[in-house]
């Protein structure tokens, strides 16, 4: 469909949906708490994909993975799953994190592409 052919679509539908209002006094009113219900699910799934975090008692990232590890007390650090040992280990320090410190991870960022 072309731009114009868009735009005299979307006027009939205007047309349609006001005569439909007048008609019809709970017309607009179902309308209105369908479009906050479809608005309050965009914001859920957007907020969903902008948090990016990961509860490690839902999903474990594969071992040996570098990826980015939350604690309890909301500390952020690099760090991966030594599958060997089943445990989270810091990639600065190599040291163990004890079990239950660890409350969520996210992948890195892929890292920019250089020419």
């Amino acid at each position: 469909m072309t731009n114009e052919q868009l735009e005299k679509e979307k006027q009939a539908f205007e047309e349609w949906f006001d005569e439909q209002a007048t008609k019809n006094d709970d017309f607009r009113w179902e309308v209105e708490r369908f479009d906050a219900r479809l608005g309050w699910m965009a914001a859920k799934e957007h907020a969903a994909k902008q948090d990016g975090w990961i509860n490690v008692e839902e999903n474990l990232p594969n071992p040996d993975d570098t990826v980015l590890l939350r604690d309890f007390r909301n500390n952020m650090q690099s760090g991966y799953l030594d599958g060997d040992a089943e445990a989270f280990v810091y990639t600065d320090s190599d040291s163990w994190i004890d079990d239950g410190v660890i409350t969520h991870w996210q992948p890195l960022p892929t890292p920019p592409k250089t020419e």
